[in-house]
Formats: C-alpha cells, structure tokens, sequence
C-alpha cells in the first residue's frame, strides 16, 4: 500500500506541477505520470514488457473504470488514450470480431423485441423485481439441470467483462470494458453489429420503442463512464443521438437506464473518490442526480439530485467525511417506476 501511495503522489506531482497536462505524446505522458511505478519492477505492478502485450483498450479501461483511476483521473480523455497507445504498441479499436464470427445477415431480421422471452435492461421490469415467471422465460425449474453450453463469446482486446447481458427480439445486446456495445445472435452468437462508445460501458442496455419523426424505431440505449448517454437503432447500431448527462469531470454512467412512454430515465454517480486521492483536490464536489430525456431526441427534460444542497467549500480536515457523504449518494442503479 505505501507503494502504492508513492506512485499516486508522483503522478500528482507531475500533474500538479504543470497543472492539467496538455496533450503530449505517450512516451512524454508515460515518463512523467506511469514509470514512476510501471519502471521499478515492484511487485505487482505490471512492467513495460507486460503492458505491451496487452491491449490499449484493456490499459484504457484502467485508467477510467479499473484500478488505476486514482493515478489518471487529472488526465484527459486524449492523454490517457495516448498513454494506452504507447505503452502497448497498438491503435485502439484495432481488435475487432473475426469476420467469421459476424452474423451472415448484417442487420437480419429483427422482430418485436418487446414480444417473446427477453430480459430488458437491468431489473427486467419497470420495478426493477427481477423476477421471471417460466412463461415468459420459456423454460422451468426443471430444465435448468438440463442445460448446455451452446455457445461463447470472446470480448476482443478485453480482459474482463461487467456489464449484464439484455436478450430482447432474439438478439443479446451487452457492453464491454473497452466501450463497444454488441449485438449478438441469442441463437448462435455471431455478431450482428457493434457500436463503440467513448469509454466503458458497464451496465445493461434498455430497448424501447420510440415514436421517431420519420417511424416508430426500436432503440438501445445505455451510457458509458465518462457520463455519455447514448441512443442507437437496436436493429443496426446506427447512432441516433447521444448527450452528456452531467458536466462533472468525473460523473459516470453505471446503472442500466430505464425507458417508458417516450421518456428514458438516467441515474448519473461518479469517480469523484478516486481524485480525491490528489493532496491538492479539493473533495467533494459532485452530487449524484437522475435526469429525464426525451427517448426521441436525448434533450433533458428535467433532472433532480440526490442531495438538495450545492456543494460548498470545505475545510480540509472535513474532507474524507465530505468524500464518504459523496459516495453514499451517487445513482448507480437501474430507476424503477411506480404509476400509483
């Protein structure tokens, strides 16, 4: 752990020192922010030679939803791709699904995702009970002993996986670490299409019906960890609109959104605590909210915050209290609806 320490105030340090760094090159950005540790050959801390036979999507996904996020979060975006990009040697977005694993029909067919067996988003239903009878799932107690493995899928360039599956319209719609979305056939797994994101996206897609200009569409929606909400044709993967859910530097999306009549549903926490690491940050300042979007457009109808009261400055010996207050208040759960 004093290791650890050590290397959190090297790297801030550095970023102190020249306030937030301007984007460099990876060499530059790695020399003052990682090889204090990545160079020592401290135990458990992965080594150069390590690093490079991982994927930047993999190192990315440490620097914004893993465990290095208290040495990279005064990074920006641009930085921190720049530092994956250099440290393993390799572009991002360069693994990609075997063209034999992608589904004959690009788009194929795509039936009424709301009919059927399916499991929308995170809570399955509107309250969020997370129960299915065994009509709906189409099968019993009894088959479970009964079932196979019928088929697998790889995450390209990922070394983990979080987010939950969602099955609508006989496809399986899942995020990943390295922040592509996929759809998959639920029948054989080959891949329909996949969208990337900014970031990690680590909860479930919600699909619903959207009253569009042109036609009714069905729609995907999810956010990812720098705070984007997204919509994309559940058919396709075509963008149709995203929007940033709060301006905070460190606000995420980590639970599923939920979608009814015409509006989507959006709980927004954060990675405050991780900056807060920094001697020089001046914790916390960041209130968790859920926002209510037009499913059609992404324009924010209205938001509302866990905490009432706006942030104000602290003393410094308040500050770990504020930073316990903060976490104990973020919206990291899919919201559930009550019509009575």
């Amino acid at each position: 752990m004093s290791f650890f320490l050590r290397c959190a105030a090297s790297a801030c340090v550095f970023l102190h020192c020249g306030g937030l760094l301007v984007a460099q090159d990876g060499a530059t950005l790695y020399k003052n922010v990682c090889a204090a540790c990545h160079d020592s050959g401290a135990e458990r801390v992965p080594t150069r030679e390590a690093l490079k036979a991982m994927s930047p999507e993999r190192v990315l996904a440490a620097m914004e939803s893993g465990p290095m996020i208290p040495m990279a979060s005064r990074l920006s975006t641009v930085e921190r791709r720049a530092i994956a990009e250099f440290v393993t040697g390799k572009s991002l977005g360069q693994a990609t699904p075997s063209p034999r694993g992608m589904c004959a029909e690009a788009s194929g067919a795509f039936p009424d995702p709301l009919m059927g067996p399916q499991w929308n988003g995170w809570g399955v239903n509107l309250a969020n009970t997370r129960f299915q009878d065994s009509a709906t799932a189409g099968l019993t107690v009894a088959d479970v002993p009964r079932l196979k493995l019928k088929w697998a899928f790889g995450f390209p360039g990922d070394a983990s996986a979080s987010a939950q599956p969602t099955i609508a319209g006989g496809r399986v719609f899942v995020g990943s670490q390295g922040g592509r979305v996929y759809s998959l056939s639920a029948v054989t797994g080959c891949v329909y299409w996949w969208f990337d994101a900014e970031t990690t996206v680590r909860a479930a897609v919600s699909i619903g019906r959207v009253e569009m200009q042109a036609e009714p569409q069905y729609v995907a929606f999810f956010g990812d960890t720098h705070g984007v909400v997204y919509a994309v044709a559940a058919a396709t993967g075509k963008l149709l609109w995203k929007t940033r859910a709060d301006g905070h530097p460190a606000a995420r999306i980590t639970g599923s959104p939920a979608f009814y009549r015409s509006r989507l549903y959006v709980p927004v926490s954060s990675s405050e605590e991780a900056s807060a690491t920094s001697p020089d940050y001046p914790c916390c300042n960041f209130r968790g909210s859920l926002l209510a979007l037009d499913g059609a457009t992404g324009k924010q109808l209205w938001k509302t915050y866990t905490i009432s009261e706006e942030a104000h400055p602290e003393q410094p010996d308040h500050r770990r209290e504020a930073q316990r207050h903060v976490r104990h208040h973020r919206g990291q759960l899919q919201p559930s609806y009550d019509s009575n």
